[in-house]
């Protein structure tokens, strides 16, 4: 499977989030490790991507799963809509504003979108919350990763062998990132943008409570 390559000067859609819910609570995991010599400012994580009710460009409230590409920043829908706009996988959001920070290669990029769309496939809990710490471990040199999915190894690996496969991928994984750059960036698990707005619903995934954080309870 190939990642999405979307160019830059693409027109931006923009995601209005209503709600939001992660795809499992079952899988926790520790977060440590230096990333560029900071520590993860968040330890103790849920490792999941997150259910969102979203209008896309205005339309009616649908389904979209989303991976976490950002360990810096929180995500909260508490005072909803929440906007987004579709943005470039192309750096790691350590800076202070979330979709900036160290830039990320091609490859790299290209793994994460790899990885998030094998989601439409393998969506299983124990499956989605090993793609998600396969997308972090992936993104960021440096992090380590205890606890959680056993499948983490396994997806990890698979990214590997997607990006020896395109050694020399040009493009970068599509996502969307908050309108005002303060909150996590996310990449959807549909590879299209013109795809964005299909239900899920069906795919039989586990929804916990409204979470308004990603950070497990202390």
């Amino acid at each position: 499977m190939a990642a999405l390559a979307v160019s830059a000067s693409a027109s931006a859609a923009t995601f209005d989030i209503l709600a939001d819910h992660l795809a499992t609570s079952a899988y926790t995991v520790t977060l440590g490790g230096d990333i560029f010599g900071v520590s993860p400012p968040y330890t103790n994580v849920y490792e999941s991507p997150d259910i969102l009710k979203v209008s896309i460009d205005g339309g009616p409230p649908v389904d979209l799963m989303v991976f976490c590409v950002d360990i810096f920043h929180l995500f909260s829908s508490s005072t909803p809509p929440v906007t987004y706009e579709s943005n470039l996988v192309d750096t790691n959001s350590d800076g202070a504003a979330s979709g900036t920070g160290h830039a990320l290669s091609h490859v790299v990029s290209g793994e994460i979108g790899y990885l998030a769309h094998l989601a439409l496939t393998d969506n299983s809990a124990e499956q989605l919350a090993g793609i998600q710490g396969a997308i972090w471990q992936t993104e960021y040199a440096g992090l380590t990763i205890s606890g959680g999915s056993s499948l983490l190894g396994h997806y990890v690996d698979l990214a590997n062998a997607w990006g020896a496969a395109h050694p020399n991928y040009n493009g970068y994984a599509a996502g969307i990132v908050h309108e005002g750059a303060t909150y996590q960036a996310f990449i959807p698990s549909v590879p299209e943008p013109a795809t964005w707005g299909l239900m899920i619903g069906g795919l039989g995934m586990a929804g916990a409570m409204l979470r308004r954080r990603r950070t497990a309870t202390a």
